[in-house]
């Protein structure tokens, strides 16, 4: 029997990132590693460990590790630098922060029961395909290992329906013909007088389907079939086999086409995006996806990389949570405003500031925390609030100013409210609290007629793993929705009066 890498070689203490959510193969010598870091508000709260070593059935060596984001494991240093740019050791964390993560538990399970917890992982990612914020698509960034597979299967879920139907169009070509065609190019004419030929060089327009963009299309999709995403682990080889079959699929509605070369290929879609023709806009929500293939592709085959670690899932746990509680809110208010920037307070000294919601024209602002509640009132985020709030009475203030839309009533917020997690069964009485100014803000607000804004924090259900692989061939906002209605006595406090 195989012995496991833990007795191959040394430990070392790893300390897990608060916020990133992951799950990735790494090949360390001759076993696949499989790793998945889920969210801190779940129950489990232990390193939970699976080793195929220990079972006669297993076709390959593999080892399954789920760690609880900010926490204090032992792990293999051979694991540990291969997970490169996720790695942050104990030396590079500030100790106040190392103080407050605990070390999790080492605990050896089935693997069947690490399914659950891995799909509520990936599914819980799902949230960021929803996010309405264009830059959330995915930045241009390199890679040496490539794409990450949830990358890849978005690109195919947005493709399929816009390849369904070839259009044609006109490329224009240069070419030396014995008939004259389209127009003579400047050389042409010049050869034409200045040595005589039966060959003309020509520019004319051909009607084909060769257009760049399916050009650009039909690329993306070799890098996705050359693609190493294969897994000793059956659930993960599951996904890879159905996502390899749709690729294939796809790429025979490309036959036609001739690929690019990665190179090419990326400047024609950078070509592309600043100038889009028109009849292929559809394209353009795209294009940010297939750049971010490409690019990380060219970094991965630059460097030569034998993609021994292989991101399937990568994502950002605060992001996720802004991501859910938007459909949240939606659900309870009918005018959410997302992203909602404030110009900076002193003229040409930082960039604008953005509170995550703003809902009714400003009447409550809802910020999101991904955090204990013990943490969400401290000096730094009752800064940030207190920023908000003079930020969204100076932008009443300059209505007051235009005598079509100025009023006699207070201006500004009536309340500030921090929202973040907490587990399912959670004591709700510890989780909210809403206080008001003191009086010598009072006082200021009082002059400026504006609301004396409340500043409450209030503790929502997360949704755990096992909720969220039971429901979710709902699709993703339908079992946000059905969770919310669930624990609607918890939610419903968002709807709450300021006297509560």
């Amino acid at each position: 029997m195989q012995s496991s890498l833990e007795e191959q070689d040394e430990t070392d203490t790893y300390s897990v990132p608060y916020n990133l959510q992951l799950i990735t193969s790494i090949l360390v010598e001759d076993t696949e590693h499989i790793v998945c870091i889920y969210p801190r508000f779940w129950p489990e709260k232990k390193y939970l460990h699976y080793s195929s070593s220990l079972d006669l059935s297993s076709t390959g060596s593999y080892e399954i590790h789920c760690l609880p984001q900010h926490s204090i494991v032992e792990l293999p240093k051979a694991l540990i630098s291969s997970l490169g740019e996720e790695e942050i050791n104990i030396s590079s964390i500030e100790q106040k922060s190392f103080r407050e993560k605990q070390r999790a538990e080492k605990v050896k399970v089935d693997e069947k029961e690490l399914e659950h917890i891995m799909r509520g992982v990936y599914e819980l990612g799902l949230l960021k395909k929803i996010s309405k914020k264009e830059d959330r698509l995915d930045s241009f960034e390199t890679s040496s290992s490539g794409t990450n597979y949830f990358l890849f299967e978005q690109f195919l879920s947005s493709i399929e329906p816009l390849i369904r139907e070839l259009r044609r169009t006109y490329s224009q070509r240069i070419e030396q013909v014995s008939t004259l065609r389209g127009r003579l190019t400047n050389r042409g004419m010049v050869n034409l007088v200045a040595r005589p030929s039966n060959q003309f060089e020509c520019t004319f327009d051909e009607f084909i389907v060769q257009a760049p963009i399916y050009r650009i299309v039909s690329t993306c999709f070799d890098v996705i079939l050359s693609s190493s995403f294969q897994s000793r682990y059956f659930w993960l080889e599951e996904h890879f086999s159905e996502f390899r079959s749709k690729s294939r699929r796809m790429k025979r509605l490309l036959s036609e086409m001739d690929s690019y070369s990665v190179p090419i290929a990326i400047k024609e879609l950078e070509q592309f995006m600043k100038r889009t023709p028109r009849l292929f806009r559809k394209f353009t929500t795209l294009s940010p996806l297939m750049m971010s293939i490409l690019r990380k592709e060219l970094s991965a085959l630059s460097e030569n990389s034998s993609l021994e670690t292989k991101y399937i899932f990568k994502a950002y746990t605060n992001l996720l949570w802004e991501d859910f509680l938007y459909i949240v809110l939606s659900e309870y208010f009918k005018d959410v405003e997302k992203q909602e920037a404030y110009p900076s307070a002193w003229d040409d000294v930082g960039g604008d500031k953005e509170v995550d919601f703003s809902v009714e024209n400003g009447k409550e602002l809802f910020d999101a925390k991904y955090m204990l509640g013990k943490s969400t009132f401290s000096s730094t985020y009752q800064h940030q609030m207190f920023f908000y709030l003079m930020a969204e009475i100076s932008s009443k203030h300059l209505d007051q100013q235009d005598p079509a839309t100025s009023t006699s009533l207070p201006i500004g917020p009536e309340r500030i409210s921090l929202v973040y997690p907490i587990e399912i069964d959670a004591e709700e009485s510890e989780s909210t609290t809403q206080h008001r100014p003191n009086k010598a803000i009072t006082g200021v607000l009082n002059v400026l007629n504006a609301n004396n804004t409340v500043l409450r924090r209030i503790g929502l259900p997360f949704p755990d793993s096992k909720y969220i692989d039971e429901m979710r061939r709902m699709g993703t906002s339908q079992w946000v929705k059905a969770f919310v209605k669930k624990y609607s006595d918890s939610y419903s406090i968002l709807r709450s009066e300021i006297n509560d």
